[in-house]
């Protein structure tokens, strides 16, 4: 039966601070419920600062913005609250529903699954799904990943057909599902989107961000001992040789922090961090992780929840893997991974920490940047990838090239096609923009 959608988009700004959020550090979602109700609640964004090199230089917050109107769920088994960046670095996202604070799961799930985008300047903007498509506004909203906060995907978890990973167009009625599998944490990384499976939280789903139309695999992961209930992953694309993305990290629920590499092709399970850890043991809940390579070492930032607690303490920390991409980073002395915390959750308040991620970049480019129509302009590999040739028509064309933070990486102008070397630039996705506007992206 085909289902029809009503979609209201709300735009409204909470400024809590006045300064921009800074690029580079860290964004902390967090939600507090006096009695563990389960009940949906207002979130809450805080800010941390980290050093270039890992070191934190202080655990004082230094912004926050509140997401009033769009509640999530706080339930501690269901892992709500989970935020990312998208992948180019101009937006916060995240996913909630349009009620009241305090609103019982059940109630919340009668209202709209709403999208969420919060900018470098804290302007939070809302994209409401009303609850025509029962099945699929009724499922778990668990969390969602875009590249440029324009097309969102969207992990839920529910018994209907209608779970999994769906597309939704910011701000339109398009949505459509992309995978059939339920589907607990969702992310991009290096142009890939990859979620967990939820029915089967062994399960890996990959697809290619750039072509969102085309169908994912799934693939089963190998060699863990005890997978269960996979609440983050987070990878790297570190060698050369390797097509993609070839280092990953996924956390699970209660027995740690899984490493992986992939070679040939292949996924190869290299080892989890130990369960008697102060940071993994006991009866813990991961919440979220994210991370990047700082110093040459992948360094990741990871919520741990203490289910055993009353209230329901949580850290934010951060570990360094030490080790080799195959290494295993769990055997002992210099090779074990670092833990510094960073942030513990406030008990007296029952503050609860709910996701992690970056800061929105200091990019200029916006949403309109992204969407603009290039016409005539074209971006294509050399024969031999080591250089990309922009195209204007045959016209004179001047451009900056930013990576995926926003930063300026690139810069060239000529009287016909430009050639631009990018042998030197890491893997990623690249953002062309003309002198005139007009913007185009590629993928190394």
């Amino acid at each position: 039966m085909k289902k029809f959608f009503t979609l209201l988009l709300f735009f409204s700004a909470v400024v809590m601070h006045s300064q921009d959020y800074t690029n580079g550090n860290l964004i902390v979602s967090y939600n507090v419920d006096t009695n563990n109700s389960g009940a949906y609640r207002n979130l809450s964004l805080q800010e941390y600062t980290t050093g270039t090199t890992g070191v934190i230089n202080s655990a004082t917050a230094v912004g926050a913005a509140i997401i009033t109107g769009r509640m999530v769920d706080d339930r501690k088994a269901a892992y709500e609250g989970q935020i990312n960046t998208s992948e180019v670095g101009n937006y916060i996202v995240l996913t909630g529903r349009n009620t009241l604070d305090g609103t019982s799961a059940g109630t919340a799930r009668a209202a709209a699954l709403s999208l969420v985008r919060i900018s470098k300047n804290k302007t939070i903007e809302y994209s409401d799904f009303l609850p025509a498509d029962a099945a699929f506004n009724g499922g778990s909203g668990r969390s969602v990943a875009s590249v440029d906060g324009t097309t969102f995907f969207i992990a839920t978890a529910a018994s209907s057909a209608d779970a999994g990973v769906r597309l939704a167009t910011f701000g339109s009625t398009s949505n459509t599902s992309y995978f059939p599998e339920g589907a607990r944490s969702v992310g991009i990384w290096n142009n890939e989107v990859v979620a967990t499976g939820g029915n089967d939280p062994s399960t890996y789903i990959s697809g290619v961000a750039s072509t969102p139309t085309t169908a994912p695999t799934s693939t089963a992961f190998t060699g863990s001992a005890a997978p269960n209930n996979y609440c983050g992953l987070v990878l790297f694309d570190v060698d050369a040789v390797e097509p993609g993305n070839d280092l990953m990290y996924v956390a699970q629920r209660f027995s740690g922090i899984d490493k992986y590499y992939k070679s040939s092709g292949v996924w190869t399970y290299v080892s989890t961090t130990s369960t008697a850890d102060d940071y993994i043991g006991g009866f813990t809940g991961f919440q979220a992780m994210t991370g990047r390579i700082e110093g040459d070492k992948p360094v990741l930032y990871v919520i741990k929840i203490d289910e055993s607690s009353p209230k329901a303490k949580s850290t934010l920390y951060q570990t360094i893997d030490n080790t080799p991409r195959t290494g295993d980073w769990t055997s002992g002395g210099a090779a074990n991974p670092t833990y510094t915390v960073i942030a513990t959750s406030d008990a007296g308040t029952n503050q609860t920490f709910r996701g992690v991620t970056f800061a929105p970049s200091s990019t200029t480019l916006s949403t309109r940047d992204f969407s603009q129509d290039a016409k005539g302009l074209l971006v294509y590999p050399s024969p031999d990838k080591s250089s990309v040739v922009i195209s204007n028509n045959n016209r004179s064309v001047s451009v900056i090239v930013f990576n995926a933070i926003g930063q300026k990486v690139l810069s060239g102008a000529s009287d016909g096609d430009l050639i631009l070397n990018i042998s030197y630039l890491k893997s990623g996705i690249y953002i062309v923009r003309t002198s005139n506007g007009e913007t185009a992206r590629f993928v190394k």
